[in-house]
C-alpha cells in the first residue's frame, strides 16, 4: 500500500520558494526520485499563501520511507531547512481504491464498458385525499407526502460509507537535536485508517507536550469534516484530558489554546478520553509514536 505525505513548508520573504529552487536546482531533488521506492517527489505553490511551499512525497511502502530517512539527502534537507528558516507541517495519507461512491468524481485511467442509460421509470402517482371537513385537524403527512425541504437532513452532511463514531489514537515527540515537536494521530473509521502528522519549533520549553495536544486538535479536525459525531480518542499524556476537561490550569498560551478549541469541538461532537499505557505493545499507540517522532526527525 504506497504512502503519501504532504509537506507544507512555510517561510517569509519568499524562502519556502527559493528553498523548493535550491532543492531542483542542486539536484537533490533529482536524487530523492531516483531512490528505490520512491513514487513521486513533486513542489507546488499554493495559490492562496505564498510564503507556503506544497511538497507531495509517495513511496512504494515504509520500508522504502525508512530507507529514505536514512539516506544522505535528509541532511541536505536539514540544513536547507534551517538556512532559510521554515517551519513544516506534515500529512499523511495511506492509498486505497476509489471507492464506487467517489468513482463517478474521479476519472479512471482504464477501459471500462460504457453504461447504458437507464429506462426512466413513470412517476408514481399518490392517490388523492378528500379535504378534511371543517373543524376536523389535519392528518399527519407521510414521508412521501412531506416537501422535499422537510426531508433534508439537518446536520452536517456525512461522507458515504463513513461511520458517525470513531476511535483516535494521539502522541507527541520532541527532538532535542533540533528542538522541535512532532505530533502524530491515527482516526479509525469503521475498516479505513486515516493518519495526521506534523512538527513545530519548540517556542514555550513545552517539549513533546505541545505535539501530545496539538495531535489531539488535529484528530478532532479531521473527525468533524467526515461528520463524526462520536470520538473516543486514546492517549498516552494525562494533560490531553484534564486540559480538555478544564480540570487543569492552562497557564501557556498552547494549552490556553488546546483548552479552548477543545471545548468548540465538544459542542459539536460527543468526545471522551481514554488513557493507555505507552511503549506496552498497544498497536494504535506504537503507530502514532512513530508518526510524531518522523515528524520532528527521529
Amino acid at each position: 500500500m504506497a504512502i503519501t505525505m504532504n509537506l507544507y513548508y512555510t517561510g517569509t520573504d519568499g524562502s519556502a520558494r527559493r528553498f523548493a529552487q535550491e532543492m531542483e536546482e542542486s539536484g537533490t531533488a533529482d536524487l530523492i526520485r531516483a531512490e528505490q521506492g520512491n513514487l513521486r517527489y513533486e513542489y507546488f505553490l499554493p495559490m492562496n499563501n505564498p510564503e507556503t511551499v506544497l511538497l507531495i512525497d509517495s513511496w512504494e511502502n515504509q520500508e522504502a520511507i525508512d530507507a529514505h530517512h536514512e539516506s544522505p539527502m535528509m541532511q541536505t534537507i536539514a540544513q536547507l531547512r534551517e538556512k532559510y528558516d521554515l517551519h513544516m507541517k506534515v500529512e499523511r495519507y495511506l492509498s486505497d481504491e476509489v471507492p464506487e461512491t467517489d468513482a463517478g468524481y474521479c476519472r479512471i485511467e482504464e477501459d471500462v464498458e460504457e453504461k447504458q442509460p437507464e429506462e426512466k421509470q413513470p412517476e408514481k402517482k399518490l392517490p388523492e385525499k378528500e379535504p378534511p371537513k371543517e373543524g376536523q385537524p389535519e392528518e399527519e403527512l407521510s414521508e412521501e407526502e412531506r416537501p422535499k425541504e422537510e426531508l433534508l437532513e439537518k446536520e452536517p452532511p456525512v461522507e458515504d460509507g463513513i461511520d458517525v463514531k470513531a476511535v483516535a489514537y494521539t502522541d507527541g515527540g520532541y527532538n532535542i537535536n533540533n528542538a522541535m515537536w512532532g505530533y502524530g494521530a491515527c482516526l479509525l473509521v469503521g475498516d479505513k485508517e486515516y493518519e495526521v502528522s506534523g512538527c513545530g519549533e519548540d517556542l514555550y520549553n513545552g517539549r513533546q507536550i505541545q505535539g501530545e495536544t496539538t495531535a489531539a486538535l488535529e484528530v478532532c479536525e479531521k473527525a468533524l469534516s467526515m461528520g463524526i459525531r462520536e470520538l473516543e480518542i486514546r492517549y498516552d499524556y494525562e494533560g490531553v484530558r484534564h486540559w480538555a476537561m478544564g480540570t487543569w490550569k492552562t497557564n501557556k498560551p498552547y494549552t490556553k489554546e488546546y483548552a479552548r478549541k477543545m471545548h468548540g469541538y465538544r459542542q459539536q461532537m460527543a468526545i471522551t478520553f481514554t488513557h493507555v499505557k505507552a511503549h506496552t505493545g498497544i498497536e494504535g499507540n506504537e503507530k502514532v509514536d512513530k508518526l510524531a517522532k518522523a515528524a520532528c526527525g527521529l
